[in-house]
C-alpha cells in the first residue's frame, strides 16, 4: 500500500513537474489555449508551492544546508498532494461534445479548461483551445478512416484469392 502511495506521488509530481515547464517555456499557447479561469487556477496552483519554499528558506536560514532527505521528500509529497488538490486539478473535470461542420458530422469532446468563449470577470476567452481541439479530433477522424481503408485492402485481397480458388476444379 505504501509502495503505491509512492508511485503515485511520484507520478504526481512528475506532472506537476511537466505542467510547469510547459507553463513556463509556452505561456502563450498556455494562455490562450486555456480558459481565462483555468489559466489563473493553473498559475496559482503552479504558484503557490514556490512561495511557500520561498517562506520555508527564509525561516531555515539558520540550519543551512543542513536539510534532511526525509524533509526534502516530505516537501516534495506535500507540494504533490497540494498540486492534485489545486482547483485547476480538481475543479476542471467537465468535458462538452460537439458535433463538427463538415460532411462527416462526426462528434467530438472539449474539455471545460479549454478556451472557448467563456466569460470570466468581465472578460471573454479565445476559441483557440476550442479549435485546437476541434482540427486534432478531425486529423485523428482522417487518420482512423486511412488506416481502416489500409487494412481493407489486404482483406480484399484475401477474400478476392479465396473466390479466384474456389472457382477452380480443386473444389
Amino acid at each position: 500500500k505504501n509502495r503505491n502511495l509512492k508511485r503515485l506521488l511520484r507520478s504526481a509530481q512528475e506532472l506537476k513537474e511537466i505542467v510547469s515547464h510547459a507553463f513556463r517555456s509556452r505561456n502563450d499557447v498556455c494562455r490562450s489555449g486555456l480558459s481565462l479561469e483555468a489559466y489563473e487556477s493553473l498559475q496559482i496552483a503552479l504558484e503557490e508551492p514556490q512561495q511557500k519554499a520561498r517562506r520555508g528558506r527564509k525561516s531555515s536560514s539558520t540550519a543551512g544546508n543542513t536539510r534532511s532527505r526525509s524533509r526534502h521528500e516530505s516537501q516534495l509529497t506535500e507540494d504533490a498532494i497540494g498540486f492534485l488538490s489545486s482547483p485547476w486539478v480538481a475543479g476542471f473535470m467537465d468535458i462538452e461534445s460537439y458535433e463538427s461542420n463538415d460532411e462527416e458530422r462526426t462528434t467530438f469532446s472539449v474539455p471545460e479548461m479549454a478556451s472557448n468563449r467563456q466569460n470570466y470577470r468581465n472578460r471573454t476567452a479565445l476559441t483557440a483551445g476550442f479549435d485546437a481541439v476541434e482540427a486534432l479530433a478531425k486529423e485523428s477522424n482522417e487518420i482512423v478512416a486511412e488506416l481502416n481503408r489500409c487494412l481493407d485492402i489486404p482483406f480484399e485481397d484475401y477474400l478476392e484469392e479465396q473466390r479466384r480458388w474456389a472457382d477452380t476444379n480443386l473444389v
